[in-house]
């Protein structure tokens, strides 16, 4: 690549990619997410009164078969299971949920990486000498 070449992708880069344009990119994805961690969380919500559901329902069967009004069979050991392996999921989702909650704060650290991805991007040729 001749110096032409670098100097018109170099500014091709950085015309769109100012600072103060990849901070308000950012900036809107960070609100994009915080509305869908705004869903998440009601989700997380219901998903723990399902998960207390749950728990409620296996106590209930486990008491029923120590005070012996209902025997341990295949059947409840099934509903015992199902039980179990709902409740797994809804924790497993709730975890889901949760990490989808953990988003940085945009700093001029995320924008300098964020630009610096961008740019990147533009500026480079692959082996081949097609642009990446």
């Amino acid at each position: 690549m001749d110096k032409m070449d670098t100097a018109v992708l170099n500014a091709l880069a950085e015309k769109p990619f100012t600072p103060e344009r990849v901070k308000q990119i950012l900036t809107q994805l960070q609100k994009q997410i915080k509305a869908t961690q705004e869903k998440d969380a009601q989700g997380v919500k219901a998903l723990q009164a399902e998960l207390s559901e749950l728990q409620q329902t296996s106590e209930r069967l486990f008491e029923a078969v120590e005070k012996g009004i209902l025997p341990l069979d295949e059947l409840l050991q099934q509903h015992s299971r199902r039980l179990q392996t709902r409740r797994q999921e809804v924790l497993a989702e709730i975890a889901s949920h949760k990490r989808r909650a953990d988003m940085p704060a945009i700093g001029p650290r995320q924008v300098k990486l964020f630009r610096k991805a961008l740019t990147g991007n533009v500026c480079c040729r692959n082996q081949k000498g097609h642009f990446c």
